[in-house]
């Protein structure tokens, strides 16, 4: 989905990295760890007395229409986007979900990463997204697991059954094109 890391370079401060990751803003601290400072768009609901499991993805991925860029300095940088293309329903090209009825028995979600810090700073934002499932919505901690990796983290949701047709995927994908430019100081 794409990613942009920013590096502080202040020598009066803690060094601090945010980077977007695929959805998720994190801030890392070299040599103490990683935490989310903004989630995944990823939510899921409980809907009463069905047990339909809701399951919301707002995938936002990030492209550069003309060639992948990196962009390395001290001076300031000015990013500049705009959604491209918005598609709902549709995971692969010609293959619609349905819409309004269960049509998943199950929802994985694999970030590959090239750290193993990054990997587990996304096994913390699957932690969360699980956690307010559960105390905002009433979703079972037991309908969803996290499976760790060494450079990826997964998130396996199931809903109440395993093998039935219980989850309502609702995936939206957003296309963003962005750059990046210096800007004169």
């Amino acid at each position: 989905m794409g990613s942009l890391e920013y590096r502080s370079n202040n020598y009066y401060w803690i060094r601090q990295n945010y980077y977007y990751q695929d959805g998720a803003v994190f801030l890392e601290q070299p040599d103490d760890g990683s935490v989310v400072k903004t989630m995944p768009s990823i939510t899921f609901d409980k809907d009463d007395p069905s047990d339909t499991l809701i399951v919301r993805i707002i995938d936002v991925v990030i492209t550069d229409p003309i060639q992948s860029q990196s962009l390395g300095g001290t001076g300031s940088v000015e990013v500049t986007s705009f959604v491209s293309d918005i598609t709902n329903g549709q995971i692969e090209p010609e293959k619609e979900l349905a819409t309004g009825i269960p049509n998943a028995k199950e929802v994985v979600i694999t970030v590959d990463t090239t750290d193993e810090q990054s990997a587990r700073a996304w096994d913390g934002a699957f932690r969360q997204v699980r956690t307010i499932a559960n105390t905002t919505n009433g979703v079972p901690t037991e309908w969803s697991e996290i499976i760790s990796g060494t450079l990826s983290s997964t998130f396996r949701i199931t809903g109440a059954s395993p093998t039935d047709y219980d989850i309502l995927l609702d995936y939206t994908r957003v296309n963003m094109s962005a750059s990046l430019q210096s800007v004169a100081a």
